[in-house]
């Protein structure tokens, strides 16, 4: 009798350890479905894989940055934004989920003015931040330009200049 629960406790245990190891996979699985249903334009699929992705594994922080723009998208701004402040407090050094996010400002500057302060601080603190860093000066100034604010895409594009001068051109998003 001692030996089988003994055998069920090891049973137990190791059907935990295995759950715990698959769960960011499965985890990965909706959140791909969410990709594709949110470029393809199924806000509603989208988001209710970005939700169970998220549920799953809650310290992914590329979850929150993709339901963010896909409420962005479904104009839920409010969310959308609690979504990018949860998926930087997951870890505010990750540059890739900064970079990536700046659609998502853009988004939510461009539909209502009342993230426009919000989005103008986001690009100047990453500019401040990420001031050698070619890549992140060409996407931000990408969107100032795109949202017509030519103060600061002037300002970015000095920036730009005295790093790689060439880039200003042949780069496309840079180009009059």
């Amino acid at each position: 009798m001692k030996r089988y629960i003994y055998v069920f406790i090891i049973l137990i245990f190791a059907l935990s350890l295995a759950f715990t190891l698959i769960k960011p996979f499965v985890a990965d699985v909706y959140f791909k479905y969410g990709k594709d249903a949110l470029s393809k334009g199924e806000f509603d699929i989208a988001l209710s894989n970005f939700n169970m992705a998220i549920r799953i594994n809650p310290k992914e922080s590329s979850y929150y940055k993709n339901r963010a723009q896909c409420y962005a998208e479904m104009n839920n701004l409010s969310s959308s934004f609690l979504d990018l402040i949860t998926g930087l407090s997951i870890n505010p050094n990750d540059t890739r989920f900064i970079r990536n996010s700046f659609y998502v400002y853009y988004l939510l500057a461009s539909k209502d003015p009342f993230y426009i302060p919000i989005t103008k601080a986001m690009f100047l603190n990453t500019k401040k931040r990420y001031s050698t860093d070619v890549g992140v000066l060409v996407d931000i100034a990408k969107y100032e330009k795109v949202l017509g604010w030519e103060g600061d895409y002037s300002t970015s594009l000095m920036e730009i200049e005295k790093l790689r001068p060439d880039i200003l051109k042949w780069h496309p998003d840079l180009l009059d």
